[in-house]
């Protein structure tokens, strides 16, 4: 990496953390920076959502959503960056692995605001949330529940034998 990737890539860190360093602390004032800490914070979420405190897990979840959608934005950026110089191609994976784990754990925020907006029957913000989802994991179990929990509020069609191809 040259001198000027060098420069410009340290301005692009120093810019983020003292912009950006606000956005990312959520409720508990844990700062979302690493896949770690929003592994964490997620699997909290879902496990405060199963014993049934709903008000207390939306907390957590409104407060995380934002924080993993930027930080997905924000890798997948720093991924578009780097792709293309050659000698930044192990930092361009790197960051491309970061950019689809962020999001995994995005979607899962929004299938759980999703199914905590159904359990305060506030349908149409579920449908939002569980849109997203579909839209990020069509083709994987967290997009099938998805649909299928649009498909129980009565969003999506539900099929019947008869109506499959």
């Amino acid at each position: 990496m040259n001198y000027k990737n060098q420069a410009f890539f340290s301005l692009l860190f120093f810019s983020f953390l003292i912009n950006g360093l606000q956005v990312f602390a959520n409720a508990n004032d844990q700062v979302i920076l690493s896949l770690k800490t929003a592994t964490m914070q997620i699997e909290q979420a879902e496990q405060i959502f199963n014993s049934g405190q709903i008000k207390e897990a939306q907390v957590i979840v409104i407060n995380l959503r934002p924080a993993l959608s930027e930080m997905t934005e924000l890798h997948a950026q720093l991924f578009e960056a780097l792709k293309d110089d050659k000698a930044a191609t192990a930092t361009a994976d790197i960051e491309k692995r970061q950019t689809i784990e962020f999001a995994k754990l995005r979607d899962r925020a929004n299938y759980l605001a999703g199914v905590l907006s159904i359990k305060q029957n506030n349908y149409r913000e579920a449908v939002k949330h569980l849109v997203l989802v579909v839209q990020s994991q069509r083709t994987t179990g967290l997009g099938e529940k998805a649909y299928k929990a649009l498909r129980e509020i009565g969003f999506a069609p539900k099929l019947s034998l008869l109506d499959q191809p």
